[in-house]
Protein backbone atom coordinates (compact mmCIF):
# COMPACT_ATOMS: atom_id res chain seq x y z
CA UNK A 1 0.00 0.00 0.00
CA UNK A 2 2.55 2.31 0.91
CA UNK A 3 4.49 2.10 -2.49
CA UNK A 4 1.45 2.34 -4.84
CA UNK A 5 1.14 5.73 -2.67
CA UNK A 6 4.85 6.66 -3.27
CA UNK A 7 3.40 5.82 -6.95
CA UNK A 8 0.76 7.57 -7.16
CA UNK A 9 2.20 10.92 -5.64
CA UNK A 10 5.19 10.59 -7.91
CA UNK A 11 2.68 10.64 -10.88
CA UNK A 12 0.65 13.89 -9.69
CA UNK A 13 3.92 15.57 -8.62
CA UNK A 14 4.66 15.26 -12.51
CA UNK A 15 1.57 16.48 -13.50
CA UNK A 16 1.70 19.59 -10.73
CA UNK A 17 5.46 20.41 -12.60
CA UNK A 18 3.91 20.37 -16.14
CA UNK A 19 1.02 22.62 -15.03
CA UNK A 20 3.16 24.87 -13.16
CA UNK A 21 5.49 25.28 -16.40
CA UNK A 22 2.87 25.99 -18.49
CA UNK A 23 0.76 28.27 -15.96
CA UNK A 24 4.50 30.20 -16.08
CA UNK A 25 4.49 30.75 -19.93
CA UNK A 26 0.42 31.67 -19.89
CA UNK A 27 1.16 34.10 -17.01
CA UNK A 28 4.49 35.32 -18.78
CA UNK A 29 2.82 36.17 -22.15
CA UNK A 30 -0.04 38.07 -20.67
CA UNK A 31 2.48 39.99 -18.26
CA UNK A 32 4.72 41.00 -20.76
CA UNK A 33 2.21 41.60 -23.51
CA UNK A 34 0.37 44.64 -21.69
CA UNK A 35 3.78 46.18 -21.88
CA UNK A 36 4.95 48.53 -25.25
CA UNK A 37 4.34 46.00 -28.47
CA UNK A 38 1.96 43.42 -27.80
CA UNK A 39 3.62 40.91 -30.01
CA UNK A 40 7.56 41.11 -29.29
CA UNK A 41 6.94 41.40 -25.71
CA UNK A 42 4.20 38.43 -25.80
CA UNK A 43 7.19 36.38 -27.29
CA UNK A 44 9.70 37.80 -24.32
CA UNK A 45 7.12 36.51 -21.78
CA UNK A 46 6.80 33.43 -23.19
CA UNK A 47 10.47 32.73 -22.85
CA UNK A 48 10.96 34.61 -19.06
CA UNK A 49 8.02 32.35 -17.86
CA UNK A 50 9.47 29.26 -19.13
CA UNK A 51 12.49 30.45 -17.79
CA UNK A 52 10.48 30.73 -14.69
CA UNK A 53 8.51 27.89 -14.84
CA UNK A 54 11.61 25.63 -15.10
CA UNK A 55 13.20 27.38 -11.96
CA UNK A 56 10.35 26.50 -9.53
CA UNK A 57 10.07 23.06 -11.36
CA UNK A 58 13.86 22.57 -10.53
CA UNK A 59 13.30 24.04 -6.56
CA UNK A 60 10.46 21.99 -6.13
CA UNK A 61 11.56 19.08 -7.54
CA UNK A 62 14.62 19.14 -5.58
CA UNK A 63 12.56 19.35 -2.05
CA UNK A 64 10.71 16.63 -3.42
CA UNK A 65 13.31 14.42 -4.39
CA UNK A 66 15.01 15.10 -1.05
CA UNK A 67 11.75 14.33 1.20
CA UNK A 68 11.72 11.02 -0.73
CA UNK A 69 15.41 10.35 -0.13
CA UNK A 70 14.89 10.76 3.48
CA UNK A 71 12.18 8.56 3.64
CA UNK A 72 14.46 6.20 1.29
CA UNK A 73 16.99 6.38 3.93
CA UNK A 74 14.67 6.12 7.28
CA UNK A 75 12.91 3.35 5.82
CA UNK A 76 16.64 1.28 4.86
CA UNK A 77 17.52 2.11 8.11
CA UNK A 78 14.58 0.79 9.61
CA UNK A 79 14.89 -2.54 8.01
CA UNK A 80 19.00 -2.73 8.29
CA UNK A 81 17.95 -2.68 12.20
CA UNK A 82 15.33 -5.47 11.47
CA UNK A 83 17.64 -7.49 10.10
CA UNK A 84 20.19 -6.84 12.63
CA UNK A 85 17.97 -7.65 15.28
CA UNK A 86 16.84 -11.13 13.16
CA UNK A 87 21.17 -11.69 12.02
CA UNK A 88 21.73 -11.01 16.13
CA UNK A 89 18.66 -13.27 17.47
CA UNK A 90 19.76 -15.77 15.57
CA UNK A 91 23.24 -16.05 16.47
CA UNK A 92 22.14 -16.04 20.14
CA UNK A 93 19.92 -18.63 19.38
CA UNK A 94 22.41 -20.67 18.06
CA UNK A 95 24.72 -20.02 20.59
CA UNK A 96 22.40 -21.15 23.32
CA UNK A 97 21.65 -24.28 21.48
CA UNK A 98 25.04 -25.21 20.88
CA UNK A 99 26.30 -24.48 24.65
CA UNK A 100 22.83 -26.54 25.90
CA UNK A 101 24.35 -29.21 23.44
CA UNK A 102 27.91 -29.10 24.83
CA UNK A 103 26.71 -29.04 28.17
CA UNK A 104 24.31 -31.62 27.93
CA UNK A 105 27.15 -33.63 26.37
CA UNK A 106 29.69 -32.96 28.71
CA UNK A 107 30.35 -36.16 30.21
CA UNK A 108 31.69 -34.65 33.39
CA UNK A 109 28.35 -33.56 34.02
CA UNK A 110 27.14 -36.22 32.81
CA UNK A 111 25.92 -37.40 29.20
CA UNK A 112 26.21 -41.00 30.64
CA UNK A 113 25.42 -43.63 27.84
CA UNK A 114 22.48 -45.94 29.28
CA UNK A 115 20.52 -48.68 27.14
CA UNK A 116 17.22 -50.06 27.61
CA UNK A 117 16.47 -52.11 30.22
CA UNK A 118 19.70 -50.74 31.63
CA UNK A 119 19.44 -49.42 35.73
CA UNK A 120 22.22 -46.55 37.02
CA UNK A 121 22.40 -44.75 40.00
CA UNK A 122 22.83 -41.00 40.70
CA UNK A 123 23.74 -39.03 43.67
CA UNK A 124 22.49 -35.53 43.58
CA UNK A 125 24.27 -33.12 46.00
CA UNK A 126 26.08 -29.55 46.32
CA UNK A 127 28.43 -29.98 43.50
CA UNK A 128 26.41 -32.18 41.49
CA UNK A 129 22.74 -30.81 41.08
CA UNK A 130 22.10 -32.40 37.69
CA UNK A 131 22.69 -35.34 35.49
CA UNK A 132 22.40 -36.01 32.04
CA UNK A 133 21.73 -39.57 30.54
CA UNK A 134 22.24 -40.54 26.71
CA UNK A 135 19.94 -42.61 24.82
CA UNK A 136 20.77 -43.77 21.21
CA UNK A 137 17.37 -44.85 19.61
CA UNK A 138 18.15 -46.96 16.55
CA UNK A 139 13.87 -46.53 15.31
CA UNK A 140 11.47 -44.33 16.58
CA UNK A 141 9.30 -45.08 19.43
CA UNK A 142 8.53 -44.94 23.08
CA UNK A 143 10.96 -43.73 25.71
CA UNK A 144 9.42 -44.89 28.87
CA UNK A 145 11.20 -43.18 32.13
CA UNK A 146 11.36 -44.53 35.89
CA UNK A 147 13.02 -42.88 38.48
CA UNK A 148 13.18 -44.18 42.05
CA UNK A 149 14.36 -42.63 45.37
CA UNK A 150 16.08 -44.55 48.29
CA UNK A 151 13.80 -44.12 51.64
CA UNK A 152 16.83 -43.07 53.20
CA UNK A 153 19.52 -41.02 51.61
CA UNK A 154 16.97 -40.32 48.67
CA UNK A 155 16.23 -37.32 46.70
CA UNK A 156 12.56 -35.72 48.65
CA UNK A 157 9.82 -35.89 47.09
CA UNK A 158 8.22 -32.73 45.06
CA UNK A 159 11.85 -31.52 44.78
CA UNK A 160 13.06 -33.19 41.59
CA UNK A 161 12.34 -32.66 37.68
CA UNK A 162 13.41 -35.10 34.56
CA UNK A 163 13.40 -33.37 30.77
CA UNK A 164 14.14 -34.77 27.74
CA UNK A 165 15.78 -33.25 25.10
CA UNK A 166 16.81 -34.13 21.39
CA UNK A 167 20.17 -33.74 19.68
CA UNK A 168 19.55 -30.04 18.80
CA UNK A 169 18.97 -29.03 22.47
CA UNK A 170 15.39 -28.54 22.10
CA UNK A 171 12.95 -29.46 25.30
CA UNK A 172 10.81 -32.35 24.53
CA UNK A 173 9.60 -32.73 27.87
CA UNK A 174 9.34 -31.19 31.22
CA UNK A 175 8.35 -33.53 34.01
CA UNK A 176 7.82 -30.95 36.72
CA UNK A 177 7.90 -31.31 40.20
CA UNK A 178 6.93 -34.82 41.12
CA UNK A 179 6.65 -37.25 44.15
CA UNK A 180 8.57 -40.59 43.63
CA UNK A 181 8.23 -43.21 42.00
CA UNK A 182 8.44 -41.45 38.89
CA UNK A 183 7.11 -43.41 35.31
CA UNK A 184 6.42 -41.43 32.23
CA UNK A 185 6.33 -42.23 28.73
CA UNK A 186 7.18 -39.64 25.87
CA UNK A 187 6.68 -40.69 22.20
CA UNK A 188 9.34 -40.10 19.32
CA UNK A 189 9.09 -39.68 16.06
CA UNK A 190 12.77 -39.64 14.94
CA UNK A 191 16.08 -42.59 15.50
CA UNK A 192 18.59 -40.33 16.71
CA UNK A 193 20.50 -38.86 20.24
CA UNK A 194 18.58 -37.70 22.93
CA UNK A 195 19.14 -36.75 26.65
CA UNK A 196 17.55 -37.74 29.55
CA UNK A 197 17.95 -34.85 32.48
CA UNK A 198 17.64 -35.61 36.05
CA UNK A 199 18.23 -32.65 38.71
CA UNK A 200 17.06 -31.44 41.99
CA UNK A 201 17.25 -28.62 44.01
CA UNK A 202 17.68 -30.75 46.57
CA UNK A 203 20.42 -33.52 47.77
CA UNK A 204 19.74 -37.31 47.86
CA UNK A 205 20.48 -40.26 45.76
CA UNK A 206 18.42 -41.81 42.63
CA UNK A 207 17.89 -45.37 40.38
CA UNK A 208 17.00 -44.48 36.54
CA UNK A 209 15.88 -47.19 34.22
CA UNK A 210 14.66 -46.61 30.57
CA UNK A 211 13.00 -48.50 28.01
CA UNK A 212 12.61 -47.67 24.27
Amino acid sequence: MLRFVKTAFAEFFEIILWINLIGCVILGAIIFGNVGDKENYMFLGLIAGAFFGIITNIVLGGFIATFINIDKNIEKIVNNSKNASLIKKSKDDDSASSALIENLTNTSEGGTPIKSGQTLQGNLNSENKRDVYMVALTQPGRLSINVINDDEVGLPDWHSYVNVFDANGTEINVSGRFQFPYNYGVDLKYAGTYYVEVKSSKHGMYQLTVHY
